[in-house]
Order: C-alpha cells, then structure tokens, then sequence
C-alpha cells in the first residue's frame, strides 16, 4: 500500500510533519545505489497541492539541481 502525503500551505497543516512523511515514503522505495536527491527531487511536486505546487512550479525548470537547493 502507497500513502500520499499532500501538502497544501493551509494554516491547520504542519509542514515539518508532511516532509518527515514523504521522507519516509521516499526511503521506502529507494534502491541501493540510488542518489536520495534524485528520487526526492522527481517525487517533490507530487506530494504538493494548491498554493504550494503553485509556488514550485513558478521557478524556472532545472533551478533546484539538489535537494539541499530545493530544501
């Protein structure tokens, strides 16, 4: 079973807690060898909604080459 954890920006919702999930969702379906940035970074805007996807997707394409950029 896959959760999906979406974040939205809405004042009831903690952040911290959201990335701490997708995080996990993210380790989850690592394989050896992989780079963590690469899995997170493709994942990342699928785990956003609403206000927040659109906060991401208003930066140029290929801005944020790590995830210590995104992040």
């Amino acid at each position: 079973m896959v959760y999906i954890i979406y974040f939205s920006g809405l004042p009831t919702k903690d952040p911290q807690l959201d990335l701490r999930l997708f995080l996990e969702v993210c380790d989850s379906f690592r394989q050896q060898g992989d780079p963590e940035d690469a899995l997170r970074l493709k994942l990342f805007p699928y785990s956003l909604q609403d206000r927040v996807r659109a906060w991401l997707n208003a930066f140029p394409s290929g801005m944020m080459a790590s995830w210590n950029e995104l992040c």
